[in-house]
Formats: C-alpha cells, structure tokens, sequence
C-alpha cells in the first residue's frame, strides 16, 4: 500500500501485516504444514486490506462499493467449493 504523502502510515501498516504473518507462520505451519502457510498468508492479506483501507479511507475519503465485493465473495466460495469436492488430485475426472 502506498499513501501520497503518507509513508509513515504505509510503513505502519506493513510492518503490522509482516509481524502478524511471522507469528502466524511460527504458529501454523508446525501443526498444519504448507496449508498453515496458506492459512497465515491468507490471514495476514485480509489484515492488510483492512488496515489499508482504513488507512485511505483516513486519507483520502476511500469508499468501498459493497455489491462488487459481494459477487467476488460469493464466486471465490462457489470455486472454493467446488474444488474441495474435487479429488485430492484437483482433477475433476
């Protein structure tokens, strides 16, 4: 995330979503291997959205439009879905 004028708030911001990715990979991968290092990146993506948006929102008066995000939602579970009824093999025949 880049904020004109705003390196401080950036630099907070990733060093918040760093250290929260380090402890959760620390924590995650011991017990749940590769997919706790999905979980953990996964985790810390969504705190960096969040923190980010806050960020501009502050900042420069960013507005999110929740019908757009809905559909995204809704399509990454329907593939999400679909492909944890797949084979293991992520082939679907």
């Amino acid at each position: 995330m880049v904020v004109p004028d705003r390196p401080k708030e950036s630099f907070k911001v990733a060093t918040v979503v760093a250290a929260a990715n380090i402890l959760l990979d620390l924590t995650l991968i011991p017990v749940l291997g590769i997919t706790g290092a999905a979980v953990a990146t996964f985790l810390t993506m969504t705190l960096n959205a969040v923190l980010a948006y806050r960020v501009l929102k502050r900042t420069i008066g960013v507005r999110l439009e929740y019908p757009p995000i809905c559909n995204i939602l809704v399509a990454s579970a329907g593939g999400g879905a679909v492909r944890w009824r797949l084979p293991s093999g992520g082939t679907a025949l």
